[in-house]
């Protein structure tokens, strides 16, 4: 991270995403691992609680906060007990068995978690993601980097209903959704790809998953809640969009659209349309969009 963003890093809190658990096939669970890491750096040995003698110690972040973050993050980790069982998680027997945590944490998590995987690229931290942080909530001189586009201040009424950062480590995802306003959409960092569909045939995907969930008759698509990032819902929606081969046959798909954003691409998302967003690589690198929802 850069001397200009360090100076903001302890201070600004920003909502944080993270997959958990992260079992590497050969290396264990990494989320673990990266709060160990974080203890070592505080000069801090956590079996003996004895500070070491580590003649770079000097040159490493201020042991406050790297003790800070591992506390905060092993607090926001669900007991082992609740993830050894995906149908009290209310997922199908074949997900993936993982939990998309969300808690407040300051943008120095994110450092932190760079410089982990800077130094393991194979086996660093994935899935760690500052999804939909409001504009409004970074210092001053980050909001000035990101001025507000001429073409989002004279589309339509000019008035901007809302905007945010989405910054993190890939693979970075949003699960399928609409939002209510008009969309301008940037990629700064990165790739990313994204998906969308019109509304009524966005609306005929969302109501086949909840059909096959069978809670078609009491749901709104338009009020959203944790369902669409976790359990059996996110599953489904994930497949119908990214997983399963386009059907000529099938109007919904056969309207899909996509479009693959690099740094400074932008894409305009019509009020109502159907999106969903992810990363193009999984490496573990970072990728940063921003946005504007304007009326």
């Amino acid at each position: 991270m850069s001397a200009y963003l360090k100076s903001f890093a302890s201070t600004t809190m920003l909502p944080f995403e993270l997959a958990y658990p992260q079992t590497h096939r050969l290396y264990g669970e990494v989320v673990h691992q990266f709060i160990e890491s974080l203890r070592q750096e505080d000069g801090l040995d956590s079996a003996t609680k004895r500070v070491t003698t580590d003649p770079n110690f000097d040159n490493r972040a201020s042991p406050a906060t790297c003790a800070g973050l591992a506390d905060l993050l092993q607090a926001q980790l669900p007991p082992i007990s609740e993830m050894d069982n995906p149908e009290r998680m209310g997922r199908p027997k074949d997900y993936k068995l993982q939990k998309t945590l969300h808690f407040t944490a300051p943008l120095a998590l994110l450092d932190a978690a760079v410089k982990f995987n800077f130094k393991r690229p194979d086996t660093g931290i994935r899935n760690l993601y500052v999804a939909q942080a409001p504009l409004n909530d970074l210092p001053k001189e980050l909001q000035d980097d990101l001025p507000v586009p001429k073409i989002v201040k004279k589309a339509g009424k000019g008035d901007i209903y809302d905007s945010s950062i989405w910054l993190g480590l890939e693979p970075t995802y949003t699960p399928l959704h609409r939002d209510p306003n008009p969309n301008l959409f940037i990629q700064l960092c990165g790739n990313k790809i994204v998906r969308l569909l019109p509304p009524a045939s966005g609306e005929r995907v969302y109501r086949e998953v909840q059909s096959r969930l069978g809670t078609h008759l009491r749901v709104n698509s338009r009020l959203r809640g944790t369902e669409m990032m976790d359990g059996p819902e996110r599953y489904l929606m994930h497949n119908a969009i990214w997983n399963q081969v386009a059907d000529d046959q099938e109007l919904p798909r056969r309207e899909m659209q996509e479009g693959m954003l690099q740094p400074g691409d932008s894409l305009f998302i019509p009020k109502g349309w159907w999106h969903s967003v992810k990363s193009e690589d999984d490496a573990g690198r970072l990728n940063a969009s921003v946005n504007w929802w304007f009326r």
